[in-house]
């Protein structure tokens, strides 16, 4: 009888050849449904990629970690499933957790989640280890966090998603958990030896008015301050309606010895609707790079039709500049990229002018500030994946220091972001089969949503009044081919 590892992997050769409409340079399973991106780490000269996972259906159920690798974030080498829920203490589903190399071997530490015949939840930490980067062994002592190392104040029913890092001769992980006042917490373990841990301090609280759960954290050093990334949901179901699901960070600084998190700053990570459970890596240069699940769980999935659920955000890497954490584009052009369209561009009133051939691409905008001053009270628009009246729109108002995004196809919606207009705009619009990310002003702020109602393969710009942009320039995704010889606009 095959183990439920083995299961799930022959289940994934057998049925893999059924998903032909994948994304073209956004992370997507082999088949079925993925969400938390997990255990992110470059390892031995790839970028791993881990997955909550479920390779049998295109709904969130039986949670594994699928596993993935790439130098690039363009080409993927998908590898055999990591980890099965096939343990009494992970039995109804091995959850997100987080990667670390020690002595050469790549250890995960992750959530196992068991259901009790009463219905009761029960969280742990537990560990597997690997000798070979693909192939895993749970430890024996599993868990290796639980009720004897957390207080009693907090709850095991939500006690999840640790992340781990090495400080000095100490190994530390975040973890997200319920109080007994039923908010949201951020609380530190520390280790030796990554098996045995004490709990170390609570770095991250919220209010009780604020009715909070958090998940997803990830704690890190850049720039000369530490930096708290959280996942936000409502800490019971009646609060549905005053919280939504986000991601927020914290800057600030982490007293090791005394356990407390300063905060100076805080903010929100991303202001689109299809953004979740972001993780980062540290790359080989030291550059802090995150991903994230292009999707929430207030949004719908993707049509039945469908064998995938779920696909990645490119690669951002980070920084803090100003008491604020950007986010920029970390996706090599290369071979996969080609130059289409570029050059300034006279527009005049209400004509569209094509400026990407194809379903998948980027376009970038600069507009200085002599330019910014004549669009006042004008309104520029791109029109993306086009087919015949229904596109998806990216509008900027630059009088009204606002960009609009709305889906004109079947699963319309509108969002209005506040830009900040006053020296210079720049806008980058990467846009795939079925999402769209939006990085404004070099990741001061960045949009993502996801669309899956799109099919046309042709972007435009328009104005609704004559004018004259400096630099604008597209760049079709190309499968490493030519996109055609380039243009001017």
């Amino acid at each position: 009888m095959l183990s439920k590892l083995e299961a799930a992997n022959q289940y994934i050769r057998q049925h893999r050849h059924r998903v032909t409409n994948r994304p073209h340079f956004h992370f997507a399973a082999e088949i079925g449904w993925i969400n938390d991106p997990n255990g992110f780490i470059y390892h031995n000269g790839e970028y791993h990629l881990f997955y909550q996972y479920n390779p049998y259906s295109t709904r969130w159920s039986d949670m594994h970690w699928g596993h993935a690798t790439t130098t690039d974030f363009v080409r993927w080498n998908y590898k055999p499933v990591a980890l099965a829920n096939d343990r009494p203490y992970d039995a109804n589903g091995c959850f997100s957790g987080s990667a670390i190399e020690k002595d050469g071997k790549l250890h995960l530490l992750y959530t196992g989640h068991v259901v009790g015949e009463d219905g009761q939840v029960v969280q742990r930490q537990c560990l597997a280890v690997s000798e070979d980067g693909v192939h895993f062994e749970k430890h024996p002592g599993n868990p290796v966090i639980g009720e004897k190392e957390l207080p009693e104040r907090y709850m095991l029913c939500d006690f999840r998603d640790p992340k781990v890092w090495k400080e000095k001769d100490s190994y530390y992980c975040v973890l997200a958990v319920r109080n007994e006042k039923r908010r949201g917490e951020i609380v530190m373990f520390e280790s030796k030896d990554l098996v045995k841990w004490r709990f170390h301090s609570s770095i991250y609280q919220t209010a009780e008015e604020q009715n909070m759960l958090l998940e997803c954290p990830d704690l890190f050093h850049l720039d000369g301050k530490d930096v708290l990334i959280f996942s936000v949901m409502p800490c019971d179901p009646e609060y549905a309606g005053q919280v939504t699901h986000h991601v927020a960070y914290a800057i600030g600084t982490l007293d090791y010895g005394t356990g407390r998190f300063e905060v100076e700053s805080q903010g929100f990570l991303d202001e689109g609707p299809s953004f979740y459970a972001p993780q980062t890596a540290c790359g080989p240069n030291g550059e802090r790079i995150l991903i994230g699940w292009m999707q929430s769980w207030s949004q719908g999935g993707l049509p039945e039709a469908f064998a995938f659920n779920g696909m990645m955000s490119i690669p951002r890497r980070l920084a803090v500049e100003d008491r604020k954490l950007l986010q920029k584009p970390f996706l090599p052009f290369g071979d996969h990229f080609a130059l289409q369209a570029c050059g300034d561009v006279g527009l005049s009133s209400g004509r569209e002018q094509v400026v990407l051939e194809g379903r998948s691409g980027h376009i970038l905008l600069e507009l200085s500030k002599s330019e910014l001053d004549e669009l006042k009270g004008n309104v520029l628009t791109f029109h993306l994946q086009r087919k015949g009246d229904q596109a998806i729109t990216v509008e900027l108002d630059a009088a009204a220091e606002q960009i609009s995004v709305r889906s004109g196809y079947a699963d319309g919606r509108d969002y209005r972001l506040d830009v900040r207009v006053d020296e210079e705009l720049v806008l980058e619009l990467f846009v795939d089969l079925y999402s769209l990310e939006v990085f404004i002003n070099r990741g001061e702020k960045v949009f993502t949503v996801t669309s899956y109602a799109a099919k046309g393969s042709l972007s435009t710009v328009s104005a609704a009044q004559p004018v004259r942009l400096g630099k604008l320039e597209s760049r079709v995704f190309c499968h490493g081919g030519s996109g055609g010889s380039v243009r001017p606009l």
